[in-house]
């Protein structure tokens, strides 16, 4: 399966202003910024007016019950949605329309849920073209954020980019109130854009909304979680896959700092699916099997929500490997699993997974079914993308049953579609190169006016520009020759520093441990002539630490100088390394490695010093608890990736930025003399480096 025919997950919005519900999704491709089913009941503020307060009192004490007592809160949200449209009191109207869906939804209901669900867009649509609102932009702006989540529920993306537009100038972003609740309308937008196929609109928008992200905490996590995974699907959707898992590793940590199942597993069920991009089946299937039994813990309409995506992913990894019958059952619960949610995303994409899987097994006669209702289900909600991928799948089946009309009609439709999705964001570059032609028509008139001039500054111009350039070769060659010289010296430094260590490492093990190893047997013989110290707690104290001392003596010689990396090789060393340190600190590491290459020993050496110095400075400085190593190689490039969830600070884990630190400074002299680059950032739950090293250029490869 091509990936232009991987339908869109989306990801609902878990703690955002309105809470919403889960939109109705496509899945088998990556989720941007929302999470499953995770629609809250929202408290509406108090309004101090005596004709709206006993609306409040009832939204109130309904918001409070709603978790253990459902059907008492549901009767006590419609006996508000009454009293709040007889007020005209909009916003509150809206609030009791999207926690009547809520309730349902924790009920199970999920066809009374999307009943409220289109009841409040009728009735938002209706009373946010009202005279009475013209000048009360407040209540405008709660209403087109609830309008918004309305249409996210049922998959209307037109319908949110428009209210978008809309919205935007309502809100002045230099206030902080209006910013935060920009921030759940601008994520609910973006989704809409990458879900519409608008991937440079939709990462326009996640690149500001990254960019402005303040610190996170337990009220706005979910939401901060959410823009790095809807960033994530965009950048893998634009086959930036080293960004896409790397955001997704952020939204992932930043999950498990605050415990939350339902993000973790929406974040590893974004990850199988960026691996089977990456044809990477085996683990596209392990991470979909982890989400799975995480799901076990959730409520049950977020489970569904889970199982359906995991249940997704292995079947499309089981095609891809050719294996249609292993992936049919996969199938078959994806398509149950949309029957019980009755959201239109997802059973279109489940009835065309089943189509395809049955195209596969060559039962034409069942694909053409389920895909006929996949496109019938498309049209009605405008899902172009999903509709272009059901049409290719049915010019498939149609050809295989000879009928070949219909399959050139499929395939035409196919066609047709896809170029009009590739040339949606292009409209608007047209137009601005046309305006620019217009503007360069107009220059050139002049430009010909000024030829003479030009002309007679030529020589000018051209001793001038000689002169600068034979400068500009001779400070490039002598920064070269200088940079050349430094580098010498700097590997100079570090073969004297490997010199030095290998001579302490040697008097330590030769001389303080045999010596201490000598002191230690002849005390444990006191014991054969003096028979009452053998009891005393001192003598097993003295003992005891004589122990430790040998213990930590040989721990320190050996990461002086570890022989332990020339016969084993890096990768083993490092994992033994970050064992040991786990077991000696209250830093837990967790070490991953794909592919791991052959490197030299010099090689080797430096990358395992500059795994040793990060590692030292989260423990002494970051406060961190938890840490993951990785290294990934793929053709000529080597990447290793270290996430910890320590404190924030202006420096990396203690370490100065460069050209006030030392460390810092050392560190980056080494990964230049490797060829590599180094990336650090900052986020609310800890610090993540990234390095990358050209294996051809360091002569690791030929």
């Amino acid at each position: 399966m091509r990936k232009a025919e991987i339908s869109l997950i989306v990801l609902l919005v878990a703690g955002l202003y309105s809470g919403s519900c889960q939109q109705p999704q496509k899945p088998g491709s990556l989720r941007t910024g929302e999470a499953p089913h995770s629609r809250k009941v929202v408290e509406l503020s108090l309004v101090r007016s005596t004709d709206t307060a006993d609306a409040n009192l009832l939204l109130r004490t309904a918001a409070i019950i709603s978790s253990t007592q459902t059907d008492s809160a549901i009767a006590l949200y419609r006996e508000a949605l009454h009293l709040c449209k007889e007020l005209r009191y909009f916003s509150a109207a809206a609030c009791a329309y999207n926690n009547l869906a809520c309730c349902h939804l924790q009920k199970g209901a999920f066809a009374e849920a999307m009943t409220y669900n289109n009841k409040g867009i009728n009735y938002l649509e209706q009373v946010i073209s009202s005279p009475l609102l013209r000048h009360r932009p407040e209540e405008l702006r709660k209403l087109y954020r609830y309008l918004v989540d309305f249409y996210s529920y049922t998959d209307k993306h037109q319908k949110i980019i428009e209210t978008y537009r809309l919205a935007r100038p309502l809100f002045y972003l230099r206030d902080s109130l209006q910013s935060e609740q920009f921030l759940g309308l601008a994520n609910r937008a973006a989704t809409a854009y990458f879900r519409a196929g608008y991937y440079d609109s939709a990462s326009a928008i996640y690149t500001a909304l990254l960019s402005g992200l303040k610190p996170a905490n337990k009220y706005n996590y979910s939401t901060t979680t959410l823009i790095y995974m809807g960033s994530g699907a965009v950048a893998s959707e634009l086959y930036d896959y080293n960004k896409a898992h790397l955001l997704f590793k952020k939204a992932a940590l930043l999950a498990a700092t605050y415990n939350d199942t339902n993000l973790i597993a929406t974040a590893l069920n974004n990850r199988a699916t960026l691996f089977f991009y990456q044809k990477q089946y085996q683990k596209a299937k392990v991470l979909a099997f982890q989400a799975l039994a995480l799901s076990i813990h959730l409520p049950a309409r977020q489970q569904i929500q889970i199982k359906y995506y995991s249940a997704y992913t292995l079947a499309l990894s089981l095609m891809d490997e050719e294996k249609p019958g292993a992936a049919l059952p996969y199938s078959t619960t994806a398509v149950q699993l949309a029957e019980n949610m009755q959201l239109p995303g997802n059973k279109i994409s489940a009835y065309y997974l089943l189509g395809t899987n049955y195209v596969r097994l060559k039962q034409y006669k069942k694909a053409e079914k389920h895909l006929l209702l996949s496109t019938k289900w498309a049209k009605d909600n405008g899902a172009s993308e999903m509709l272009a991928s059901a049409y290719g799948q049915l010019g498939i089946t149609y050809a295989r049953m000879r009928n070949f009309e219909k399959a050139y009609d499929f395939n035409f439709s196919y066609a047709a579609l896809r170029d009009r999705l590739r040339g949606k964001e292009n409209a608007a570059q047209v137009a601005e190169i046309n305006a620019r032609y217009e503007i360069t028509k107009k220059d050139k008139a002049l430009a010909e006016k000024q030829v003479k001039i030009e002309s007679q500054q030529k020589k000018l111009y051209l001793w001038t520009g000689a002169s600068l350039l034979f400068l500009v070769i001779l400070l490039a060659f002598l920064w070269r020759r200088q940079h050349r010289m430094a580098q010498e010296k700097f590997k100079a430094t570090l073969a004297g520093e490997e010199r030095e260590r290998s001579r302490i490492a040697r008097e330590l093990h030769d001389g303080i441990v045999s010596r201490l190893s000598v002191i230690k047997t002849s005390f444990s013989a006191l014991p054969q002539y003096y028979r009452e110290d053998d009891e005393s707690l001192e003598f097993q104290e003295i003992i005891h630490q004589l122990d430790q001392s040998i213990t930590e003596l040989r721990a320190t010689s050996h990461n002086l100088l570890p022989e332990f990396l020339k016969r084993a090789g890096l990768e083993e060393t490092l994992r033994i390394y970050c064992e040991n340190i786990s077991k000696g600190s209250r830093l837990k590491i967790t070490f991953q490695s794909n592919e791991f290459p052959a490197l030299n020993d010099e090689f080797q050496l430096n990358i395992y010093r500059i795994i040793q110095e990060f590692i030292q400075n989260i423990i002494k400085h970051s406060g961190a608890t938890q840490a993951l190593i990785q290294f990934d190689t793929k053709e000529d490039t080597l990447s290793i990736t270290i996430d910890d969830n320590g404190a924030h600070q202006k420096d990396l884990n203690g370490l100065a930025p460069a050209g006030n630190g030392i460390g810092l400074q050392n560190l980056c002299n080494r990964i230049q003399l490797l060829n590599g680059s180094m990336e650090i950032e900052h986020f609310d739950a800890g610090s993540s480096v990234y390095l990358e090293f050209d294996l051809k250029k360091s002569g690791q490869k030929g």
